[in-house]
């Protein structure tokens, strides 16, 4: 009810056009949170990882890095590109709202600029394209990669309601609530 439904109703089930195809992407940032939060409860309950606060003194330091390990080995993906990912994708859609462009290190490889693109034809999980030597674009299909985390919940529907304290909201019948604003 929370995330299948909304994201079929934003998700066209037919062959698109090409005018279809580039009204799609109107939705494609939300179908990409959709799943970034999915991805993030998922792994966080199977790595053991939810709900475990930075400590002070891992200032700098990849705090979740075993959330991230647990997800690369489930997906058979690069640790190191999924990091990528997640810096590009998850820490730029989930704080503000579009996916980032980073330098950053990669590889043992200095520095290189991590680029980003979506598109329908992309697959489901991230994938990566190589413009050269110093800049990588990492594609993904956010409508794809939503449905993959929405069958991984449905393949294991339990986890939804594990390890979080973060409750699913109820439908309420009756009147709204009275809400005044807070004064200063």
């Amino acid at each position: 009810m929370w995330f299948s439904d909304p994201l079929e109703f934003f998700q066209h089930k037919k062959p698109l056009t090409p005018p279809e195809r580039h009204d799609r992407f109107n939705g494609a940032f939300l179908a990409m949170s959709l799943g970034l939060f999915l991805f993030e409860r998922f792994y966080r309950i199977k790595s053991g990882t939810h709900d475990v606060e930075p400590k002070p003194n891992t200032t700098g330091k990849d705090w979740d890095a075993e959330f991230k390990k647990y997800a690369s080995s489930d997906l058979n993906i690069d640790l190191e590109f999924l990091t990528a990912f997640w810096t590009v994708f998850r820490n730029g859609v989930q704080h503000q709202g579009m996916p980032k462009r980073v330098h950053r290190g990669y590889k043992n490889q200095g520095k290189i600029w991590h680029y980003w693109d979506i598109s329908v034809d992309y697959p489901a999980l991230p994938a990566v394209h190589w413009i050269n030597s110093t800049e990588m674009v990492i594609c993904i299909s956010p409508w794809k990669f939503a449905e993959f985390m929405i069958q991984k919940f449905d393949a294991e529907p339990a986890m939804l309601d594990q390890g979080f304290n973060h409750a699913f909201g109820e439908i309420r019948a009756g009147a709204p609530y009275s809400c005044a604003p807070v004064p200063v």
